[in-house]
């Protein structure tokens, strides 16, 4: 945080503390159309309750796929000659509740219900990590 950030903080906040709830709101809008943070972590970062941080507040997305449903999509591209993926996302479409059902594809209900919906982008990624530990066919 440079100096001119720090006094200019410091000023808002204790513009903030002086305010009426309706000039609350409008240092509230200022203040996170300048920083780009949340409106509940600038109403701490203006009580004081917390410091503030530079940039935006980034947390990572959880996965959604793991070592099933990877070793499940090496099967199945094994299955399909090694098909690209946008290709092997339509083939899914049309034989994944068949070959499920015939149990050639052993995997959880859940594993399914996501190689239903899991896209071709997806796909590449799971493979591009080398997610596969074995095989499930």
């Amino acid at each position: 945080m440079s100096r001119t950030d720090g006094t200019y903080l410091r000023q808002l906040q204790a513009r903030y503390r002086r305010a009426s709830k309706k000039e609350k709101r409008i240092i509230l809008d200022e203040s996170v159309r300048t920083t780009g943070y949340h409106r509940k972590h600038a109403t701490a970062v203006l009580n004081g309750q917390r410091a503030r941080v530079k940039g935006p507040i980034r947390r990572p997305r959880r996965a959604l796929y793991g070592v099933e449903e990877a070793s499940a999509l090496a099967f199945l591209a094994d299955l399909f000659d090694d098909i690209c993926s946008k290709r092997l996302r339509a083939a899914m479409d049309v034989e994944l509740p068949r070959l499920y059902r015939a149990g050639v594809l052993r995997i959880s209900y859940t594993c399914y219900e996501k190689l239903l919906r899991v896209s071709p982008a997806t796909m590449d990624r799971l493979h591009s990590q080398g997610r596969t530990v074995h095989h499930v066919g």
